[in-house]
């Protein structure tokens, strides 16, 4: 699982609890790369990616539009240059980025790393801001009110991959997050209409 997951992992993974009792779950959440590179090397059933795009062997399931996060109240988004957070591999990092470079607004990486939890704490300390998807912000972090002062940020799609081994298990582990994704996007549109 990688970001993309998160939005919707706790009532797939209790449903098929329920429903498959003796079958353990082994939840990977890695960047969208490695999870491809594993399920390329058959190491993983299933994968749920984020992506600027859905590759014919993919199934989309969503569409998000990336945010702009911080620490709740904070101020570290009006500061110039701009302090972000983001892990080295991060597919939003480059996004992100980009966007503020279109925008003319300085930057700098307030740390390097490859720790979930060190940008996290930065971001939560209100020493940098960060982009996640819309239906993932949660605490401790906060979607920036910035009123226009910062760049509109692109969508991101959410893929689901499937392995090379199939069977019951599987099948009913993918028609759950489908049907879980299918779910909360007719409510979303329902709710907006």
């Amino acid at each position: 699982s990688s970001a993309a997951s998160d939005v919707y992992k706790r009532q797939i993974l209790r449903r098929f609890d329920r429903e498959f009792p003796r079958i353990r779950i082994k939840l990977i959440s890695s960047y969208t790369l490695k999870l491809k590179e594993m399920m390329a090397r058959g190491e993983i059933d299933l994968s749920l990616t984020t992506e600027d795009d859905t590759p014919p062997e993919a199934t989309f399931l969503a569409e998000h539009r990336l945010v702009w996060v911080g620490a709740p109240g904070g101020t570290a988004w009006r500061s110039r240059p701009l302090r972000v957070a983001f892990e080295r591999k991060c597919l939003f990092r480059p996004w992100a980025l980009s966007a503020l470079d279109r925008a003319n607004i300085s930057w700098d990486m307030a740390v390097d790393t490859g720790s979930t939890r060190t940008v996290e704490a930065t971001i939560a300390a209100d020493l940098a801001i960060n982009a996640i998807l819309e239906g993932a912000v949660a605490p401790p972090f906060e979607k920036i009110a910035h009123g226009g002062t910062l760049p509109e940020l692109p969508t991101s799609k959410i893929n689901m991959y499937r392995g090379a081994v199939s069977g019951p298990q599987v099948d009913a582990l993918a028609e759950m997050v489908g049907q879980s994704y299918r779910e909360t996007a007719y409510l979303t549109h329902a709710a907006a209409g």
